[in-house]
């Protein structure tokens, strides 16, 4: 929801916890807390999400053959 609230708010601060997560920027995500957002997502995506479907799918195919 961060993504999508500098999206939409640029240079906004975050509503609720930006205040708490971002104390030194007064609760406005900077392009630094940005890209380490973003590249968070990104990871845990693909290891929590994507990877284990894919192994599963994949283990599913097997035993089914």
């Amino acid at each position: 929801m961060a993504i999508r609230w500098q999206w939409a708010f640029p240079g906004a601060p975050v509503p609720a916890v930006g205040s708490l997560l971002l104390p030194r920027s007064g609760g406005v995500i900077t392009p630094a807390s940005y890209q380490s957002i973003f590249t968070m997502h990104g990871l845990i995506m693909i290891f929590f999400a994507i990877t284990p479907l894919m192994i599963g799918a994949f283990g599913n195919f097997c035993i089914r053959s």
